[in-house]
């Protein structure tokens, strides 16, 4: 038989199959140069079809790939192939109606890019610690590598509790001086507040206000947070020097004070009221280790407090 010779029909007709809806009704194993002349060319990870004459028994009807059974009581079906290259495809109806045809699967295979992990570079005087678990499939966390072959490192010390000191012996005065109350331009306020900054730890002392009337003045000392601290003071008409030994009024560094003096009402309901001298145009003296800040409530004076 030449090489350009047709297919021969052979005896089989039943078992003759289309490929992707394309029929050649010939066995074509027997023929010369027949996997290149006849074989249906795909792609590889395509969906190829075939599809054959239905039997009157589907027990009867059978597909084999390179000589394996794939198929069983199926006219039709589909396969992708995965791998490039020629495959043998036959179809029978019983054991001896039976067809060939030749797949040729080209192309190759999807390329999925690895990705390196990352090199840890690690220096030779850092301390070594435990692995960071990278996330696997899916994004959860890999388990976390745990080292055993030596006791685990036991957590850092807490930082030192810094105290104060056991005794205050150098007394400062900062703030606004008794000596420039001017009662003339001086506004009567039930309440204020001022802020004090120490930058080393203060030990309040004592201090002036004025009064436009006899009765009781509650004091209040807070940080914002677990320092609260109140005390009531007895006020005259006019000037009062008062002591802060019932707050503990010890000032940390580095905190931020809130000092407010507010009006108790008496069992007239009368409440005293506090000289706020803001509107004088007086300037307050000021120290390096407490910073007090009156804002527009210039109601403090003489504030003695005490250092180390």
């Amino acid at each position: 038989m030449s090489c350009n010779s047709k297919p021969i029909e052979s005896k089989t007709t039943n078992s003759y199959f289309s490929i992707d809806g394309t029929l050649l009704k010939t066995d074509v194993s027997a023929l010369q140069d027949s996997i290149d002349k006849y074989a249906v060319v795909v792609n590889v990870m395509d969906s190829v079809y075939f599809e054959g004459k239905p039997s009157a028994s589907p027990d009867i009807d059978l597909w084999y790939l390179d000589g394996k059974l794939i198929e069983k009581g199926k006219a039709k079906f589909k396969l992708a192939f995965e791998v490039p290259g020629y495959y043998q495809i036959k179809h029978c109806l019983g054991l001896y109606d039976c067809a060939t045809r030749y797949i040729n699967v080209q192309g190759v295979l999807p390329f999925v890019e690895e990705v390196p992990e990352p090199l840890e570079i690690v220096s030779e005087d850092a301390p070594k610690g435990p692995k960071v678990p990278r996330s696997g499939a899916g994004g959860k966390p890999n388990p976390p590598v745990v080292d055993t072959s030596r006791p685990p490192r036991p957590p850092p010390p807490p930082p030192p509790i810094v105290k104060p000191p056991e005794s205050f012996k150098n007394t400062v005065i900062t703030g606004l001086a008794s000596g420039s109350y001017k009662a003339d331009c001086a506004k009567w306020v039930e309440s204020a507040s001022i802020k004090l900054k120490p930058k080393e730890f203060c030990l309040l002392h004592t201090a002036v206000l004025y009064s436009n009337s006899r009765g009781k003045v509650r004091i209040n000392l807070t940080d914002g947070g677990d320092y609260n601290e109140s005390m009531s003071i007895v006020v005259t008409e006019g000037r009062t020097q008062f002591a802060f030994s019932d707050l503990i009024p010890v000032l940390y560094q580095d905190r931020v004070y809130t000092l407010t003096i507010s009006g108790v009402a008496g069992t007239d309901g009368i409440k005293p009221k506090i000289a706020n001298i803001s509107s004088c145009n007086v300037s307050p003296k000021t120290t390096s280790a407490l910073a007090v800040e009156y804002g527009s409530n210039s109601v403090l004076f003489d504030i003695n407090y005490k250092l180390k």
